[in-house]
C-alpha cells in the first residue's frame, strides 16, 4: 500500500531530519533553521508562520519576488506587514530571498 504525506507532515518530518542530522555530527547547531517560503505560495504570511513554528522552525526565509510572498513592487509598504506578521507568531525574518538577475 503506498502511504501518502501532507506538506505539513513532509516539512515537520525534513526539520527533524535536519535538525537531528546536524545536531548528531559531534557537535550542537547554534544557528537558526529557517523555512525557505518558496514551497509555500499559497500561504498568508501569518499562516506561513504558523505552519514554519507548528513544524520546529525557528525563522522564515522570505521571498521578495514576483509570485513570491511579497512582490518587489509593493516591498515599500508589504515587506515591514510580512514581517510583522512572522514575527507576531514568535519566529525571526533573518532574511529574504530576491530574484537573481545576473551573476556578475
Amino acid at each position: 500500500m503506498i502511504s501518502t504525506m501532507s506538506r505539513r507532515e513532509f516539512i515537520a518530518a525534513a526539520a527533524a531530519t535536519t535538525a537531528g542530522g546536524l545536531l548528531g555530527a559531534g557537535g550542537s547547531f547554534a544557528g537558526k533553521l529557517v523555512l525557505f517560503s518558496k514551497h509555500l505560495p499559497d500561504m498568508d504570511w501569518r499562516r506561513l508562520a504558523q505552519s514554519a513554528k507548528r513544524a520546529g522552525f525557528d525563522g522564515v526565509d522570505l521571498t521578495v519576488r514576483k509570485g513570491g510572498h511579497v512582490a518587489p513592487e509593493r516591498a515599500a509598504e508589504d515587506l515591514p506587514k510580512a514581517a510583522a506578521s512572522i514575527r507576531g507568531e514568535g519566529l525571526d525574518l533573518p532574511m529574504i530571498t530576491t530574484c537573481l538577475l545576473a551573476a556578475a
